[in-house]
């Protein structure tokens, strides 16, 4: 188990606990005044003492400032029987503290419904960001968190876990530093006079006001939502308009190491998938490739249940027998018959997955590695390779960057809205990436990153519109596909590019089990947001609403 942490403490119980919507510090108030030992990381439970009196009154009032600054290693919080000092990173988080269910710290996260409230709270005052004392301390920050769980409960949306959300405000530090970022970035762009009146989570089915923006029949997402808005803001302005902004919400953290997030992901093959979605478009070239790729993913996951089930090593040969419920005589005849759904037909290859999946997630995770079994070296990833050979053809780049840049920057957005006769600047569309941190007591909220599709839409369809712009699909510098010797991760690494200008990176791996579609993951290029930031100077900054 994990060691308890400042972070940890100041959250509260889950309602499956018996000490729901209590903070968690206040179970080791609970257990030194009753004298229960404590579970610790290394060594015997101990009895614990607060070390002096104003330990013990910082704990017993929730003065979260005073707690925290005796959460370290250098300044403990207790002493065990024989004084000696203990910090709180020595204690396990057992389940007493969340550490096995019924806590909320692995309940859902409330990152979306927080900026939501944040958004409405602020904005229908028409402020232009969070003031700095709704996080300049714990206590202003716990204070506020508080009151804003009563304004989450204004928005509409139809999440099923909405109220799970709501309960994981208290206390939640990180989450509310990134929440305000996205807040911040959304809220400084409220021209004078405008105001929010209402917020809309899309959540599982979106509110009737809604529905001209929705749009399910795009040809690269079918039924799914095109319109990737997590939420939704009506902004009344003056004079009585209203216009409605969607927010596609992303996070991170503000350290030098924090990772850009994904900005979607799509399955890359089956029914709505990218490569169905270029046949459909008429580039027939794409078509024999994408059967082979259904052809080499079940002659693959064959190959790796044949060299399961013929392992030299005797655990891994058990253990594919007993999974897959053959003995070692029946061995041939189970394989001759498998060898028969090897097809084009996904729907026949589908079969052998469904065994393959039998072998368990982690041994197919190092199979498309090149690392399952182990005695064999591997078996050679002939399904990624027949990925890559649809990536690397020349004759596909031009349809598959413009249809990537389509799902990932939304270019037809605004064309959609337009044909279904939707006012221009009614509906507006952003990507809001909040960055904030919680670390050492302290809340670090940095300034969002933001990407307005009006300015992303522009950059995109100038770029295009000229003759001499070519379309690429490179390998991403530095990296290794899962088929080649040395690959650390079981993925596929691809740069799209206008020209030589690189838009975005793409990653394409399984999200789970290998019988749902691979998906790809995009993140945006450092360069092409560097030119989004002098456009939108060279345009006078960002636009309002």
């Amino acid at each position: 188990m994990a060691a308890l942490a400042f972070a940890e403490i100041v959250k509260t119980f889950g309602r499956n606990s018996p000490n729901a919507g209590q903070v968690r510090l206040s179970q080791i108030t609970r257990k030194i005044s009753e004298q229960s030992e404590f579970e610790m990381e290394s060594g015997p439970n101990k009895l614990l003492y607060f070390k002096d009196d104003v330990v013990k009154k910082a704990y017993e009032n929730f003065d979260l400032e005073t707690v925290q600054k005796f959460s370290s290693k250098r300044n403990p919080a207790f002493v065990d029987a024989e004084g000696n000092p203990v910090a709180l990173s020595q204690l396990t988080k057992s389940s007493e503290f969340g550490g096995a269910g019924g806590a909320r710290g692995s309940g859902p996260d409330p990152h979306e419904i927080m900026t939501a409230a944040l958004i409405l709270h602020y904005g229908k005052r028409g402020k232009k960001s969070v003031p700095s004392n709704a996080y300049s301390n714990l206590r202003n920050a716990s204070r506020v968190l508080l009151a804003l769980k009563n304004t989450a409960r204004e928005i509409d949306t139809t999440e099923g876990d909405f109220n799970e959300k709501v309960e994981a405000f208290d206390n939640n530090f990180e989450p509310y530093a990134q929440a305000i970022s996205a807040a911040d970035g959304f809220l400084i762009n409220l021209d004078s006079g405008s105001k929010v009146t209402k917020v809309y989570g899309t959540g599982r089915r979106w509110a009737t006001i809604l529905k001209p923006y929705k749009i399910d029949d795009h040809l690269l997402f079918g039924k799914k939502d095109y319109n990737s808005s997590d939420l939704i803001v009506e902004v009344s302005k003056s004079g009585g308009a209203k216009c409605f902004v969607g927010i596609s919400l992303k996070k991170k953290g503000t350290g030098m190491s924090a990772q850009d997030p994904t900005v979607i992901n799509k399955t890359v093959v089956g029914t709505d998938g990218l490569f169905k979605s270029l046949v459909k478009q008429g580039y027939a070239d794409v078509y024999p490739k994408l059967k082979n790729v259904y052809k080499q993913r079940s002659q693959f996951f064959y190959n790796v249940i044949e060299a399961s089930l013929n392992s030299s090593d005797r655990k891994t040969r058990d253990h594919a027998r007993r999974v897959l419920r053959i003995n070692g005589d029946q061995v041939p005849t189970y394989l001759n018959s498998l060898s028969r759904k090897i097809s084009t037909v996904r729907s026949q290859g589908a079969f052998i997955l469904a065994e393959a999946q039998k072998l368990g997630q982690n041994n197919m995770t190092s199979a498309l590695q090149g690392k399952y079994p182990e005695d064999r070296g591997g078996v050679e990833n002939i399904y990624f390779k027949a990925f890559d050979e649809i990536f690397m053809d020349p004759k596909a780049h031009k349809p598959m960057v413009i249809a990537l840049l389509n799902i990932i920057f939304k270019t037809d957005l605004q064309g959609f809205l337009g044909i279904r006769g939707v006012p221009k600047d009614e509906f507006k569309f952003t990507l809001l990436t909040g960055k904030g941190a919680f670390s050492g007591g302290s809340i670090t909220v940095a300034k969002a990153d933001e990407l307005q599709e009006t300015f992303t839409t522009s950059i995109l369809t100038q770029k295009m519109s000229n003759p001499k712009t070519s379309y690429r699909v490179t390998k991403t510098p530095g990296t290794k596909q899962a088929f080649e010797p040395g690959a650390t991760a079981s993925k596929l690494f691809y740069t799209i590019y206008l020209s030589k200008l690189p838009l975005a990176d793409i990653e394409i791996r399984y999200k789970g089990s290998i019988r749902s579609e691979p998906q790809f993951f995009a993140v945006i290029t450092p360069k092409f947001k560097a030119l989004y930031k002098r456009v939108v100077r060279m345009n006078g900054g960002s636009k309002k609403w």
